[in-house]
């Protein structure tokens, strides 16, 4: 979950930019924080099932769902990093060419 918060400080720092204003232009964000919603409550429900299934009750029941919503939440995590890199990649080019100086001939 440490990441995610590191995520959306980065999207955060993105706000002002054109890349993210175009982004936000297409309505994306809505679906970028429903992703990002549903990452925090599935890897919350992961962690807390992983609990039940070291008892010695729950475990056998629990199990699968664990391994589910492992492989749900690292899919979703990678969906959401390749969102924030897409954006960061748009933003830097972006201020390169803002920056880049005439060159001289």
């Amino acid at each position: 979950m440490g990441f995610l918060a590191a995520i959306i400080t980065i999207l955060f720092g993105l706000a002002s930019s054109k890349a993210f204003a175009r982004y936000k232009g297409h309505r994306y964000h809505h679906v970028f924080f429903s992703l990002y919603y549903l990452s925090l409550l599935c890897l919350g429900s992961t962690a807390a099932i992983s609990l039940g299934v070291f008892s010695r009750h729950h475990g056998r029941l629990l199990f699968p769902w664990m391994i589910m919503l492992a492989t749900s939440s690292f899919v979703q995590v990678v969906v959401v990093t390749w969102i924030i890199v897409s954006q960061l990649h748009k933003y830097f080019n972006e201020t390169s060419r803002s920056h880049a100086s005439p060159s001289a001939s």
